[in-house]
């Protein structure tokens, strides 16, 4: 683990290397440094996902701009993006297939792609599920408000149950047998596949 105290140190071996580099490797070598991101390069530390982005980019040799103009942002939002200053994960997919890479590629670590499926499932909206609908519609058969079916579930937060009902959350098998039958007072299949 590269520590403060190392830096001077880092900064000394970045200096020699510069003298031999190009004037765009000199700059990002010296903003790694700044950043302690040095630790991150050398492989003390893991990569950020913007960082194997930018990573990636400069390995195929591609223009921060043009990638910026394809994914349809502008230069400066994307430089941040590069930076870590700015959300990078709803752009990925869009990052990733003008790099002609996989997304998951981008990123290793379970936390990170979690962290990506949640971006990408906020971003992303889509219809209710066929079981979400047949929830709502049994709940409404049934008379009850989502905060009455919420309480009759015994602990569920009324905005979970919401969830079920957009499409957002699933309920598991033990939940929704328990709706059907304590709840709505059907079976569980007129919930998983509607009623006739």
């Amino acid at each position: 683990m590269i520590t403060s105290s190392a830096i001077p140190e880092i900064l000394a071996s970045l200096n020699e290397v510069a003298r031999s580099l190009d004037e765009r490797g000199l700059r990002e070598l010296l903003y790694q440094a700044r950043t302690l991101k040095a630790g991150r390069a050398a492989g003390a530390l893991p990569l950020t996902l913007h960082e194997k982005v930018r990573r990636e980019i400069r390995a195929q040799g591609k223009d921060f701009k043009d990638v910026a103009a394809a994914i349809g942002v502008d230069q400066g939002h994307f430089s941040h993006m590069l930076k870590g200053r700015a959300n990078i994960g709803i752009h990925l997919s869009r990052i990733a297939a003008e790099l002609g890479v996989n997304p998951s590629s981008l990123f290793g670590d379970s936390q990170v792609r979690g962290d990506l499926e949640r971006l990408e499932t906020r971003r992303v909206a889509s219809a209710p599920s066929r079981l979400a609908l047949n929830i709502k519609a049994a709940r409404e058969a049934a008379g009850l408000t989502q905060k009455q079916t919420a309480e009759a579930l015994g602990g569920i937060q009324q905005g979970t149950y919401s969830r079920w009902e957009t499409g957002k959350y699933t309920p598991d098998e033990e939940q929704l047998q328990f709706l059907a039958d304590n709840v709505f007072g059907c079976n569980i299949s007129d919930l998983k596949e509607g009623i006739d």
